[in-house]
């Protein structure tokens, strides 16, 4: 890799970048404990508390629907005994 110059990223190794970084994420636990909004999450955009009250339903229906999901495919599982060994519920406990 000709003409190319790799430095360390050093913006945050300051005592006054660590304590800014350390208000900001007090302050983004409050947010979250206070009214559920998640800021700066990895992979999950930043909503306002407005968008996340109107988000909320469906949320919940996203997290009922993967609960079902998964148990269905445990069930189908269990029933085929591919997955795992003959006679083994879902729940780890021999039938």
């Amino acid at each position: 890799m000709e003409n190319v110059i790799l430095t360390p990223h050093i913006g945050g190794s300051t005592h006054e970048a660590q304590e800014a970084v350390g208000v900001q994420v007090a302050h983004q636990v409050k947010e979250y404990l206070k009214s559920g909004v998640i800021q700066n999450a990895v992979n999950v955009p930043s909503v306002s508390h407005e968008e996340y009250v109107e988000m909320q339903p469906y949320v919940v229906l996203a997290g009922a629907t993967l609960i079902v999901s998964r148990a269905g495919q445990r069930l189908a599982c269990w029933k085929k005994s591919p997955c795992g060994t003959a006679g083994t519920l879902p729940s780890g406990r021999r039938s």
